[in-house]
Order: C-alpha cells, then sequence, then structure tokens
C-alpha cells in the first residue's frame, strides 16, 4: 500500500494501544487508522486483488451497494463524481467514506466484492469490514484490503477472511472506503456475498 501521511503521534498513540491491550495485532498503513472511530483488527491473511473477469457469486445470498450509499465520514470531506457514477473524493489526504451493511442474523460473509477505479501509480485506496459492538465507541476494521497499480479500467479486490457469523443482537456493521483526495482514484461499488453454515430449519405447514 502507498498510503502518505501517517503522523508520528498518531503511529505512537497506536503502538501504545496495541502493546496495552494486545487485542489488535497488526498496524495498517491507513492514516486514517485510530481516527473516525475504527480500529484495524488482525487479519489471518491479506486478501489479493483480482482482476477481470467478474468473480463468482459464492454465496446463496447478495447484496450490491453503489457508491450513493457511501457518505463521508467527516462533514468538511468534499467530494465528485466527475461526471460518472464513481465517487472521488476531492478534500486533500486520505478521506473515509462509510456505507452501512444489514445481512440476516447467524449469516456467514462469503466474500466482499470491491470495485474501484485506480489510475494513480503513486496512491491506493483502503477498503475496510467494519464491525461496531454496542458497547463500544469504536469499531473494528478486520478484513482490509487495498487498491494497486495504475489502470485506466474498473477493477475489484476481494475480501474473504471473515471468520465470525453476522450478529446484530450485538453489533452493526458497515463498509469503508478510505480514499486520496485530488487523484485518479475512486470507488465504483460493493458487492457482499453470504450463506449460511448449517442448514435452515424446515417449514412445516400443517
Amino acid at each position: 500500500m502507498k498510503f502518505t501521511g501517517i503522523t508520528r503521534t498518531l503511529a505512537a498513540f497506536l503502538l501504545l494501544a496495541v502493546s496495552a491491550s494486545g487485542a489488535f495485532a497488526q498496524k495498517t498503513a491507513d492514516p486514517q487508522d485510530g481516527s473516525d472511530g475504527v480500529i484495524l483488527g488482525s487479519q489471518v491473511a491479506a486478501p489479493q486483488e483480482m482482476l477481470a473477469p467478474d468473480p463468482p457469486l459464492v454465496g446463496t445470498g447478495v447484496i450490491h451497494l453503489g457508491v450513493e450509499a457511501f457518505q463521508p465520514y467527516s462533514q468538511a470531506t468534499t467530494w465528485t463524481r466527475s461526471g460518472t457514477l464513481l465517487l472521488y473524493s476531492t478534500t486533500a489526504g486520505y478521506q473515509s467514506f462509510d456505507a452501512p451493511v444489514t445481512l440476516p442474523n447467524g449469516a456467514h460473509i462469503k466474500q466482499v466484492v470491491f470495485y474501484y477505479y485506480d489510475n494513480d501509480p503513486g496512491y491506493d485506496a483502503g477498503l475496510f469490514w467494519v464491525t461496531v459492538s454496542a458497547l463500544s465507541f469504536t469499531g473494528l476494521a478486520a478484513p482490509t484490503v487495498s487498491t494497486t497499480g495504475a489502470a485506466n479500467s474498473i477493477r475489484y479486490a476481494v475480501m474473504t477472511n471473515f471468520p465470525d457469523p453476522i450478529d446484530n443482537g450485538s453489533n452493526s456493521y458497515f463498509v469503508r472506503a478510505s480514499l486520496p483526495g485530488n487523484v485518479p482514484v475512486a470507488l465504483k461499488s460493493v458487492r457482499i456475498e453470504y450463506g449460511y453454515d448449517t442448514a435452515l430449519p424446515a417449514v412445516h405447514n400443517p
């Protein structure tokens, strides 16, 4: 990842938090880590960027979020569509854009596909799945993936490391895109696929 602009103060704070709690074993290069209400969690294995053609569906259920569902975390953040249905940040530095996700309780996420445009060799976007406990002030971002390289086309990156089923009784969920400002890097959409690890009970009609 080619993120820039992490301050030494923020890095020192995050290192102290990791040492004190042991809950978050891996630090991200995302300059928004530790701010905007999200802390990066450990990930079992880094998901790899995928290229076209479109990845096949692997879940029995699927939802697809367009960029219309995303809102900037900060009210000071500006953005544009640049005559397309892509979402670009026009505020300097990396800015966070969030969209809520509602899935059936007990569902297991099979994969999350982030569609993006990245035609800048010097900047990448960070993409995050965030779990927010009802009893916590912050969210846990895991797994994560980033855009890579530069190409004048829509590409996608896939997340597959989701060990825990959806728990709507205790958590809420959203997806986040951390976009660099004023460069040709943008979000297109997010596809979320899910299923169930056990068979659902049969409905008996007497």
